[in-house]
């Protein structure tokens, strides 16, 4: 059992904190795409596994009734096998959009530091899918997370952006409701905690 426990006042939440909290220059959209991206909105109501090759995060966001706010990823394989999960419970209070886009940054940034370079991003939120698609980032909250997103995936070898339904997107959404009984950001290597494993279970018998 691989069980990291990192300190509240990490790096991460200090910069997370920041891309929230910073005031800049408004940007226009860089109009170069990463890679081909999907160019409609359906979204699966399922969970679907990636290529072979490449890991697929799925974030996601829980809003507790302590004005706190919590963050899921979960990182899979082509055949489901969870290669990643962590949950992380911000103390601050965002509406739905920012938290979404909160929990995408916090899920690519721990994928990359596991050395996942190689990345399907997953969202249940239309709004994040399409600012990220289309590179569009404005002076605002949101825009600026987007913004800090863009960059930590130009540091991909390959790089894409979808979104699945929220019934497909369960287990990242397990993780961040968890996230209301650690004190602490927690990451787990190549499991998830026992309150995720059916939703793991139940996604990859989806998919036979």
């Amino acid at each position: 059992m691989a069980d990291k426990v990192l300190p509240r006042h990490s790096h991460i939440e200090v910069v997370i904190q920041q891309a929230v909290n910073l005031v800049g220059e408004f940007e226009k959209a860089n109009e170069i795409s990463l890679t081909p991206l999907s160019s409609n909105h359906w979204a699966a109501q399922t969970w679907e596994a990636p290529p072979l090759g490449v890991c697929k995060i799925n974030s996601d966001v829980a809003c507790f009734r302590d004005a706190s706010t919590g963050l899921g990823c979960v990182v899979r394989d082509h055949v489901g096998d969870v290669l990643l999960s962590t949950c992380w419970r911000s103390r601050e209070e965002y509406d739905v959009d920012i938290g979404e886009a909160l929990a995408a940054r916090h899920s690519l940034s721990i994928s990359l530091e596991a050395g996942f370079r190689k990345v399907i991003l997953e969202t249940d939120n239309l709004k994040l899918l399409q600012h990220v698609k289309h590179r569009k980032t404005q002076c605002t909250s949101f825009g600026l997370i987007v913004k800090d997103i863009l960059y930590l995936a130009d540091s991909c070898v390959f790089f894409y952006v979808s979104q699945v339904g929220r019934m497909g997107n369960g287990v990242a959404h397990r993780l961040a409701k968890a996230s209301i009984m650690y004190d602490v950001m927690r990451v787990w290597m190549e499991e998830v905690p026992e309150c995720a494993a059916d939703a793991v279970l139940q996604d990859i018998l989806s998919l036979s």
